[in-house]
């Protein structure tokens, strides 16, 4: 990480194209916080909150989350202290109107001086399917793959 100088780092790529596991890995070398808006989701759903139970009902139809969700519990993320000399940004922005409203939050947060680099990770469309069709999900939150990452005992 840059001396004195806060870094945020942008990973971009289609779901499968593992920007989460690489954040996540990123985010133990250089010890920066990970800002997923599906992670945020997941956690608002999970807590039963009055905004987890609105987004449940959202996604249950199918829909998409508004990015004025989105913005509001990136905004409260962000405001938490290990936040101070950056972030990892896990999907997002995911449309332009999501990157208007970041690069409005780094010109206020992030100084003249910061890093900010956005990492776009490319998949082949089949690749990502094997991906996306060999997940596993625990109901403990672990993510498991049936081919790079098996669980400890098949089927569970």
């Amino acid at each position: 990480m840059a001396e004195n100088k806060k870094v945020y780092l942008i990973f971009i790529g289609p779901p499968g194209s593992g920007k989460g596991t690489q954040a996540d890995i990123l985010s133990e070398k250089i010890n920066l916080p990970v800002i997923s808006p599906g992670e945020l989701l997941r956690h608002e759903e999970e807590a039963k909150t009055e905004l987890g139970l609105a987004v449940e009902k959202i996604m249950k139809k199918g829909d998409l989350v508004s990015d004025d969700i989105i913005e509001s519990l990136i905004d409260k993320r962000w405001s938490n202290g290990d936040t101070e000399n950056g972030i990892i940004f896990d999907g997002y922005p995911r449309n332009e109107k999501q990157l208007r409203r970041l690069n409005g939050r780094l010109a206020k947060k992030a100084g003249a001086r910061a890093v900010v680099r956005a990492i776009l990770i490319k998949v082949a469309d089949r690749k990502v399917i094997e991906r996306i069709n060999g997940r596993r999900a625990c109901d403990c939150g672990l993510v498991y793959h049936i081919k790079y990452n098996p669980p400890k005992k098949p089927g569970i």
